[in-house]
């Protein structure tokens, strides 16, 4: 038997992360906008969007390291620091297309896409380990 994390514990993950997230991208837009009202919207927008991505992404990550006996598991700070990437690769784009349509500015989208690029790998590698710490909502497994 192995634990593996329930799509409950997956849901809790992606709301803390994604007020974590949400905050840093008002933060972001508000400071290259200059206006707090289009760092708010930015902030909505990336709470509402990214929050059914994040439970995919991190659905697919436990499936692959299920298969891969329970990579997840071990103390693999690796793993944790491959999936904060293809994560933050996948968000940032999607932070783009964003602040193109609610800020109708590609430009400014693409700005906030790479700062929060950098902002939000080391914030994401953080919340990570921080639940990898718990074992809240884990369930056991049967290997097959």
């Amino acid at each position: 038997m192995i634990k593996r994390e329930s799509k409950r514990r997956s849901l809790l993950k992606a709301i803390t992360w994604r007020i974590f997230g949400a905050i840093d991208t008002a933060a972001i837009s508000w400071f290259i906008t200059g206006d707090l009202t289009s760092g708010l919207n930015m902030g909505l927008a990336d709470i509402i969007a990214k929050i059914l991505f994040f439970v995919a992404h991190d659905q697919l990550w436990e499936k692959f390291s299920f298969k891969k006996q329970n990579l997840r598991r071990g103390s693999n700070k690796k793993f944790h620091l491959i999936k904060a990437i293809t994560w933050r690769i996948f968000s940032s784009g999607l932070t783009v297309l964003l602040g193109w349509i609610i800020l109708k500015n590609p430009l400014t989208g693409l700005k906030i896409g790479i700062l929060e690029f950098f902002t939000k790998i080391i914030l994401y590698y953080f919340h990570e380990r921080l639940w990898f710490k718990t074992d809240f909502g884990m369930k056991e497994k049967k290997l097959n």
